[in-house]
């Protein structure tokens, strides 16, 4: 049997979405976010599906094994599409290991990547598609606990920051369009630039740009009390805008020689 023959056999049909929606309790209003969670990058032949906003919930030290757990606890496993024949005997032979350990092997065994990012990329989905931490936790909150909880998601500088915009009726963008010159992410609140970083990897760049957004927001306002009552004496919009353009300004001066 030749290797286009084994591709064949291991790619299954394009994930039923209804099943999918079915086993989270979740409707989307954007199918197309829940078929890229479950469709891998190999089956496009492109790396574009790796770069786009479902990684942003990515944490750093996420725990891969816990969430390949996951992904079996829930049978979503079931539901990838892809082209690569090793990924299906690696996910069987971790499923065989999962007997042995039924907890977690603390390192013992080697959990498929592609499971823990089904898993990520379905959480991420859920929260595009909602704009809702609290949506996501209520739609995951069975199959993610005890490994993740509400609050180890809300650490993430990108869901505080999406929080604080939303319930100030503002919007923010990232900005990567320079990425292959200087591997720098940039974050706008509206027109102004409020936080930046650069790192090797996008979606790391994008964390650290968000958790600049974020300190520089904390040194004017309450973040805590903000979160929670969202009272501020001046208008949000207007003065987070501000602040931003007075410490980009500080910023620069500061690089300049004396």
């Amino acid at each position: 049997m030749n290797l286009e023959e084994t591709v064949s056999e291991v790619v299954s049909e394009e994930p039923s979405l209804e099943e999918v929606e079915l086993i989270l309790g979740y409707e989307f209003k954007d199918k197309s976010l829940l078929l890229e969670a479950f469709t891998h990058v190999s089956f496009h032949n492109s790396d574009k599906y790796s770069e786009k906003q479902l990684t942003y919930l990515r944490s750093d030290n996420t725990d891969n094994e816990k969430l390949a757990r996951v992904a079996f606890k829930c049978g979503l496993h079931r539901f990838l599409h892809h082209k690569k024949p090793m990924l299906e005997q690696q996910i069987q032979e971790f499923e065989k290991a999962m007997e042995d350990y039924p907890l977690h092997s603390h390192g013992l065994i080697v959990a498929p990547k592609i499971l823990a990012d089904v898993i990520e990329a379905a959480i991420g989905a859920v929260f595009i598609d909602s704009n809702s931490i609290e949506t996501v936790w209520k739609v995951f909150k069975d199959v993610l606990e005890p490994f993740i909880t509400l609050e180890k998601l809300g650490e993430n500088p990108v869901v505080t920051l999406l929080e604080i915009c939303q319930k100030n009726g503002l919007k923010f963008r990232f900005d990567t369009d320079s990425w292959e010159n200087d591997q720098t992410a940039k974050v706008y609140i509206g027109d102004s630039l409020i936080g930046k970083a650069a790192y090797g990897k996008k979606d790391i760049a994008m964390n650290r740009a968000a958790k600049d957004a974020l300190d520089k927001i904390e040194s004017y306002f309450d973040c805590e009390t903000m979160m929670s009552s969202m009272q501020v004496k001046e208008d949000p919009k207007s003065s987070i805008q501000v602040l931003c353009e007075e410490k980009n300004n500080e910023d620069e001066r500061d690089k300049c020689p004396q």
